[in-house]
Formats: C-alpha cells, sequence, structure tokens
C-alpha cells in the first residue's frame, strides 16, 4: 500500500499546513497544492466558527492567510 501511495504522489507537490493534521494536498503546481490546503483551512475554521468553537488553536488561522 505505501507503494502504491508513493507511486501516486511522486511527480507532485506537496502543500501542507502543519497546524492542521490532514490539511495536505500534492498537486502539479505549487499553486494548486497551496490553494486547496488554503480551502480546507477555510473550511475547517469555517466549522469551527459555526460550532462557537473558539478554542486557542484557531490563533494560527489568522498568521497563515494574513
Amino acid at each position: 500500500m505505501a507503494q502504491n501511495l508513493n507511486r501516486r504522489f511522486r511527480d507532485k507537490i506537496p502543500a501542507a499546513l502543519p497546524e492542521l493534521p490532514g490539511a495536505m494536498a500534492y498537486r502539479d503546481m505549487r499553486e494548486s497544492a497551496v490553494a486547496i490546503v488554503q480551502a480546507m483551512a477555510f473550511l475547517i475554521a469555517a466549522d469551527k466558527i459555526e460550532a462557537h468553537d473558539l478554542a486557542p488553536e484557531s490563533a494560527p488561522f489568522t498568521s497563515f492567510f494574513a
């Protein structure tokens, strides 16, 4: 299974947001990978706001998108 994953992402560019486990994307172009990770972060932030979760771990979002 790990070898199949490695082949799948071999020629892709990774983007990740370490503050959000699982917010990671692999794409052919850096801009695409970053855009997907940003969209994931916005969705996670929106879910937290909707759930009224004002936990301190949401603070990294402000520095990431500033």
